[in-house]
């Protein structure tokens, strides 16, 4: 009876050892499913880091070219302003050139009033040129 009872106390502890093999076992492979999921998120993390900083790269690029694009419009409104500033230039050049023309204009009516009355001048010149030694021969 007492190797009977020893018998039942072993196989108890072969129960209890066989119980905690499993339990053992149990979370041993709750233990690897779980570095198994640990492994995954370091992996997600390391990409969600690798696309933060292609984001944040991407993003100095774009400011990078906002900061071109304002300089550019920058550069173009000081250009049109210039370009306005001489069409108003061509404009006033214009309208003096074209004041100009009418001066010149005047001036060619004017010389030719001037030559025609020269012509008449000459003309009486001669008249009494002529008209004078009649005079004389008829005093």
């Amino acid at each position: 009876e007492f190797q009977c009872s020893k018998a039942k106390d072993l196989e108890e502890q072969l129960r209890d050892l066989e119980s905690v093999c499993n339990k053992n076992t149990d979370l041993e492979s709750q233990l690897e499913n779980q570095r198994e999921k640990v492994s995954q998120y370091l992996i997600r993390i390391k990409n969600l880091e690798e696309n933060l900083a292609e984001t944040v790269s991407t993003k100095q690029n774009l400011l990078e070219e906002k900061q071109c694009f304002t300089e550019r419009i920058t550069e173009l409104e000081s250009q049109c302003s210039k370009e306005k500033d001489l069409e108003e230039q061509l404009r006033d050049l214009e309208s003096v050139c074209n004041k100009n023309t009418d001066l010149e204009s005047q001036l060619e009516n004017q010389r030719e009033k001037v030559s025609q009355y020269l012509i008449r001048i000459k003309n009486l010149e001669e008249n009494l040129a002529e008209t004078v030694p009649t005079k004389q021969n008829l005093l």
